[in-house]
């Protein structure tokens, strides 16, 4: 299986392109309203484009906006694609083993097969035991087990997933994520996602999307290693400087220039980043002495606690120190502190 995508959405400000491989996770990732749940609207048929095409394992789907060839739109049930939402969605007088076999029956197998078929994929995500029980039995996870189960009895080509866990108890979510890991394997999909876990666990690949367009896009371990995007950046929990290249640092739109380690393919380009993490920081009152060569000056804006650390945010960068630092320093928000980094904990690379 292998997508081909392309959307223009103009009241949306939306203008963007992917495609998958074939039996390969995607992780869409970006802020709200970056365009995410877009992408899967349209490839599922629930919403039509200014211009695009929807071309899901050699086979039209969706071709609009284009003069010169013919115009297609196949609608959704049509689409051998399966749409798992927030919300479990179940149908309320059907028990679970009932809701399951509801997409087989619909593609005309005997009652006997989707019967069978539904146990099976009951059984696949660990919720066999609540087949006769009906959604309003169910707690949050089990639901979403049962809605997961459905989507994958209806054979889908594709399997798309809108924010899977964004409904589900903490203490749920790891062992959903777990299930998920398990039942996508050989199964082509797409997950919108704000959790970098997500990505981390079930996708191959990251696409980043930020104001209707892909700014990043790559292998999940790459870039949440090495992020051009800030939202990337942010998620993955590194500080990034965004600028032009100078010399073995980067300057951004303020004037602030962040010395680092430069990539080899940094001078390729004039744009560049500085990426380091909170742990590398250290924060004073005053300008510390020795080789540092990136001293900030920053105003706290809040604090977090992180495990035994503390994080302390500025308006853009961060810094993990201990509590005992930050009572030391007598930090607050409003503070005016300066952060500081050394350039041998600063990579930087083109953007």
């Amino acid at each position: 299986m292998t997508l081909e995508f392309s959307a223009t959405i103009e009241e949306r400000g939306v203008d963007l392109a992917l495609d998958i491989a074939d039996q390969e996770v995607i992780a869409i990732l970006g802020p709200n309203g970056a365009g995410k749940s877009t992408i899967l609207q349209v490839i599922s048929g629930l919403l039509r484009p200014d211009r695009g095409h929807v071309k899901l394992d050699g086979r039209t789907l969706l071709n609009v906006g284009h003069a010169e060839t013919p115009r297609v739109w196949v609608p959704p049930h049509d689409r051998g694609v399966a749409l798992l939402a927030q919300e479990p969605l179940l149908f309320p007088h059907l028990t679970a083993l009932d809701n399951v076999a509801f997409g087989p029956r619909c593609a005309g197998q005997s009652r006997h097969r989707a019967t069978s078929s539904a146990t099976h994929w009951l059984k696949e995500v660990d919720a066999l035991e609540y087949a006769a029980r009906k959604p309003a039995q169910l707690s949050g996870g089990q639901a979403q087990r049962v809605s997961v189960a459905r989507a994958l009895a209806a054979e889908p080509r594709l399997l798309l997933l809108d924010e899977p866990m964004a409904a589900l108890d903490i203490a749920i979510a790891p062992s959903i994520r777990q299930m998920l890991r398990r039942v996508l394997r050989g199964q082509s999909a797409i997950i919108v996602t704000h959790d970098v876990l997500d990505a981390l666990l079930l996708a191959d690949r990251v696409v980043v999307v930020d104001q209707g367009d892909v700014v990043e896009q790559g292998l999940t371990a790459e870039v949440l290693a090495r992020p051009r995007s800030a939202f990337a950046a942010r998620i993955a929990g590194l500080n990034m400087v965004q600028g032009d290249l100078e010399g073995s640092g980067v300057r951004d739109e303020t004037g602030l220039v962040v010395q680092g380690v430069p990539d080899p393919s940094a001078a390729q380009y004039g744009r560049a980043v500085a990426v380091f993490r909170p742990s590398a920081v250290g924060v004073y009152l005053h300008p510390p002495g020795g080789s540092i060569r990136n001293v900030i000056p920053v105003t706290v804006t809040e604090m977090e606690p992180r495990g035994d650390l503390i994080r302390v945010r500025s308006a853009h960068l961060s810094a993990d120190i201990t509590a005992g630092s930050v009572a030391e320093l007598d930090l607050v928000p409003g503070a005016k502190v300066l952060f500081a980094v050394k350039a041998s904990e600063v990579a930087v690379y083109s953007a």
